[in-house]
């Protein structure tokens, strides 16, 4: 599932009824900077493994 070309009010909806989780969500999004990042050169840093420790503990707490 391609998440990237939703809006922000979709993927909420999907967020909140547990339909993807944050993680899905961080995977998918840089899945797309890595594809098109060559083509525009638009980050000077990128922190993924902190994006995804970050969505987790969303999740995490959600879960709860």
């Amino acid at each position: 599932m391609s998440l990237h070309g939703l809006t922000a009010h979709e993927l909420s909806g999907k967020l909140k009824s547990k339909e993807i989780s944050c993680v899905e969500l961080v995977n998918d999004i840089y899945k797309r900077i890595e594809a098109v990042e060559p083509k525009i050169s638009a980050f000077n840093c990128l922190t993924k493994d902190l994006a995804i420790k970050q969505a987790k503990e969303i999740d995490n707490t959600v879960a709860t």
